[in-house]
This record gives C-alpha cells, sequence and structure tokens, in this order.
C-alpha cells in the first residue's frame, strides 16, 4: 500500500512501506538505493486467445484418436483447452511437415512442448521451431538415440504472429506432436502471466538531500 499523499508522514510510515529494520534515518531511503525503487513490476493473468489461424501441413491422417488436426483455441480431443495443437504422423518412409501461423492477444509468457513418436527407427529425427514476432523462440531436434521431447516457455508480445514448423520422416509410423498453451500449460491452459511495470517515487531524491515531502505517495516498488 503506498504511503499517504498529505502530511502527516513519518518515518516510522517510510520504515515500513519500504520494509527497513528500525533504527530509520532518511538518508537510507535514496531512491534506487537498496530499499527505494524506480519502478513497481505488478503481475497479474489474462486468457489468451488465438485468432488469424493459417496452416500447411503435409501428412498421413490416421484419425482421431491418433492424428488430431492443427487447430487454434481447441475444445475436444488432445491438447483441448490449449491455444494450439497437432498430432500428425507419416508412415512408411515418407516425410511430413507442418507450418502453422496464429496471432496472439495478450503480452506474457506462453508454455511449449514437442513431441517426436519415432518407436524402433533409428533413422527418424523430428525438427521443431516455434517464433513469435519474427523470433526464434524455440528449437529442439528429437532423434533415436537423443531425447525425443522438449518442454519450456517464451515470452511474446500481444499481437505477435506465432509460427510453428516442424518437420520428421519416417520408416514405420512416425509421429509429431504440438501443443502451445498459457503459463500454466502447453496442453491444457490458455492463461498467461503478464506483468506491468510503472515508474514509482519519482520525486524522492537519489542524493542529498533529502526531505520527508519527498516521500508522500511513494511505495515499495
Amino acid at each position: 500500500m503506498a504511503l499517504t499523499s498529505s502530511f502527516p508522514i513519518n518515518l516510522t510510515d517510510i520504515g515500513a512501506e519500504y520494509q527497513d529494520s528500525a533504527p530509520h534515518s532518511l538518508t537510507e531511503f535514496l531512491r534506487n538505493g537498496s530499499l527505494v525503487s524506480s519502478t513497481k513490476t505488478v503481475t497479474g493473468s489474462s486468457t489468451a486467445t488465438a485468432t488469424n489461424f493459417s496452416s500447411s501441413v503435409v501428412q498421413i491422417n490416421r484419425g482421431e484418436p491418433y492424428s488430431y488436426q492443427p487447430a487454434i483455441n481447441p475444445t475436444s480431443g488432445s491438447g483441448s483447452g490449449s491455444l494450439y495443437r497437432h498430432v500428425l504422423w507419416h508412415d512408411n518412409g515418407g516425410s511430413g511437415s507442418t507450418n502453422q501461423q496464429f496471432n496472439i492477444d495478450v503480452t506474457g509468457t506462453y508454455a511449449f512442448s514437442f513431441f517426436q513418436f519415432i518407436g524402433n527407427d533409428s533413422g527418424v529425427v523430428g525438427n521443431f521451431t516455434v517464433k513469435a514476432g519474427g523470433a526464434t523462440v524455440a528449437t529442439f531436434q528429437a532423434t533415436f538415440s537423443g531425447s525425443r521431447s522438449s518442454n519450456g516457455s517464451f515470452t511474446a508480445t500481444a499481437g505477435d504472429l506465432i509460427e510453428i514448423d516442424t518437420s520428421w520422416n519416417s520408416a514405420g509410423w512416425a509421429g509429431n506432436y504440438v501443443f502451445i498453451g498459457g503459463t500454466g500449460g502447453a496442453s491444457d491452459s490458455r492463461v498467461v502471466t503478464t506483468s506491468t511495470t510503472s515508474n514509482v517515487n519519482s520525486n524522492v531524491a537519489t542524493s542529498l538531500p533529502i526531505s520527508m515531502s519527498q516521500f508522500l505517495g511513494g511505495e515499495r516498488g
């Protein structure tokens, strides 16, 4: 809670706001020191929605529940509750690929999940790339002898174009899975953690002299 914006104000109030241990001295509270910040970051959350979907796919569609076609904001099947999902396959030495594009409407942190089904086919390789606003934010290559899945997060800005590119080969059946979702889960969430930074304590001096009146309306960053 911010300090009062009018007198009276005292050192005890200031010390409590900026979480200082008594005894207090006004010189402890210079802005940009250890106690008084110039900015304040507020963390929240918002439900995101994907829009403006564009899809290009090379695959063998096995049908549900094996294949789930690329979709934004799916409400049923694998990945329902996510922002984007696909579960795609190829077989008999064929190669699959995808290029998926959509926009997001919330600035914050998003989660991704990649998985390549390889089975016992040692020559299968799966490649995954995600871009946000034209910048690469996630890449992964799945191999028979290495990892076949990758999970993580990335930040994006409202209005960003999210682009997903994958490719994979096959011997027997080979499956390529991608989920994009909110901060809490790639496959089942659209809730995105957000943060807003604002300026605070602009009246507080960064060097001496300093006075009590400069703390009116001040708050911990």
